[in-house]
């Protein structure tokens, strides 16, 4: 470890205390209830090391019980070469992850006790790992790799109010997400006591009625900038264009001569 330019945490450590410095006999003779217990083993042993692993395959017999199974690193393998022949391929290649590495745990049901029993382990691996709670002497982490959604207050208004346009979709979203997230504080202290209820709940009326002020003096300021526009003449893919009839000679009545009738 000291080569590297690592450290160990000693009071950390204690979390991994079924997996810290055993040694390849002693987990030859663990025992475990069920395949998931020694599958949660071993990725507790990967995490305090430092490699990920996953699922391999398994076998049954007659009757459909699982008698065995195995569990690889994360980057046992290699990519089918058949991806990389591709001709038509869009996209760039991903990088390669997988480096063959052989390190594995291999389990086996024993059938007269009903206990797991490690039948394989393999703990050499062919890249590098990347062991819990090492650090390389650092105090803080350096402002440049940390993304602002990281930091605590990452709805705060502050960082959206000069990125974000006032009739915006997005601009809504992101004000009423920083709102709601500036509000629990509230609601919190607000439901403490009566008395504070009270107050916070005629203080929310207040504000409702100063906004909504505010809002429809907005609504009528653009009411009153629009331009009154009608609708065009529609024109008919056939005859001329459809006018309004001037008012002119109306039709009488043969009878009387009066208009409204015609009989």
């Amino acid at each position: 470890m000291a080569e590297s330019g690592y450290e160990m945490l000693d009071e950390e450590a204690g979390d991994y205390g079924d997996v810290l410095q055993l040694s390849k006999e002693e987990i030859m003779n663990k025992a475990f209830r069920s395949d998931e217990a020694a599958y949660e083993f071993y990725r507790r042993l990967g995490k305090y090391f430092g490699f990920g692993i996953r699922k391999g395959d398994s076998g049954k017999d007659e009757s459909g019980r699982v008698i065995c199974r195995r569990f690889f690193c994360n980057r046992a393998g290699l990519r089918q070469r058949h991806h990389y022949d591709r001709l038509d391929r869009q996209r760039g290649h991903r990088p390669e992850m997988q480096t063959n590495c052989e390190a594995k745990l291999s389990v086996y049901l024993d059938v007269v006790s009903g206990i797991w029993r490690v039948r394989k382990i393999v703990l050499d691996h062919n890249h590098d790992l990347t062991p819990a709670y090492m650090h390389e002497h650092l105090t803080r982490i350096p402002e440049k790799l940390v993304l602002k959604r990281w930091h605590k207050d990452a709805k705060s208004l502050d960082k959206y109010a000069e990125i974000t346009e006032v009739g915006s979709e997005i601009g809504f979203l992101l004000r009423h997400g920083a709102r709601h997230a500036a509000a629990q504080w509230m609601l919190y202290v607000g439901a403490r006591s009566p008395s504070s209820f009270t107050q916070a709940l005629n203080g929310l009326h207040t504000l409702c009625q100063e906004l909504n002020r505010g809002l429809e003096n907005v609504r009528q300021k653009k009411a009153l900038d629009t331009v009154d526009l009608h609708d065009p003449v529609v024109a008919k893919t056939k005859g001329a264009l459809r006018v309004r009839r001037q008012g002119g000679r109306k039709r009488r009545c043969t009878r009387c001569r009066k208009t409204g009738h015609t009989k």
